[in-house]
């Protein structure tokens, strides 16, 4: 119970974050930081190497973890060594189809808020809209027309945080987060999508993450705890 209570806690300020991100104007003030009309695109950053290289080339780390966990949950049924680990594999598939995979995407597809490069105040043609107003439909226009939110590529980048879930050391979780942090802001930079995008795409990531670990990995956390004489829950 006190985990669940934590995890409440956690999803509860994260959530906050994003309103306050939404309703100060934070979100458009951010993204204004990497805006210059006088450019074409009016994103100066929009193919500066490394954020082209981050964009291109930076979900294949976390998207190679996902697909090797599966690989090793179909060979645990063949090679014995691999049994054991059985839990873990299950736990890294799982939160790779239902985070990154079905919710974001879902989202993604189906919300309709505009990025950045859309709204009026970066020379697009819509309203800004904050993440708690929906315009359902969005998936009938063009390909990636109104698909700010949340953002894939962070929400693929955060899911580096399964090696925190799986082995509870801090430094990991961190890693975690830097990762997507680092695919957040390639975004946010090349006029892609709004701060407040990046902040749910790590709030579905972690949730996604903190219940599933609950559900499976209770076992191996409890003893890990133990272990390391702390909880090891996330940035408590």
């Amino acid at each position: 119970m006190k985990n669940i209570y934590k995890i409440a806690i956690h999803g509860v300020l994260i959530l906050a974050a994003v309103i306050l991100i939404s309703y100060t104007g934070l979100d458009i003030r951010f993204s204004s930081l990497f805006y210059d009309k006088a450019f074409d695109p009016p994103w100066p950053f929009f193919d500066a190497r490394v954020f082209h290289v981050i964009y291109h080339y930076g979900t294949y780390i976390p998207v190679a973890l996902g697909v090797s966990s599966a690989v090793c949950l179909i060979l645990g049924f063949f090679v014995s060594s691999l049994k054991k680990y059985r839990r873990r594999f299950i736990f890294a598939v799982l939160l790779f189809v239902i985070a990154p995979g079905f919710i974001v995407q879902t989202l993604k597809g189906n919300w309709g808020r505009p990025r950045p490069g859309e709204i009026l105040e970066f020379g697009g043609k819509y309203q800004y809209r904050t993440p708690f107003e929906p315009e359902f439909g969005a998936f009938k226009h063009k390909k990636n027309d109104r698909r700010s939110f949340p953002s894939g590529h962070s929400a693929t980048g955060f899911y580096m945080l399964v090696i925190f879930f799986i082995y509870r050391r801090h430094g990991t979780f961190w890693l975690g987060v830097f990762y997507g942090i680092m695919m957040g802001l390639t975004r946010i930079v090349q006029g892609a999508h709004f701060l407040s995008d990046i902040v749910t795409s790590f709030f579905v990531v972690y949730i996604c993450g903190a219940i599933l670990s609950l559900l499976i990995l209770r076992s191996e956390n409890e003893k890990k705890s133990l272990d390391n004489g702390s909880s090891g829950q996330g940035f408590s």
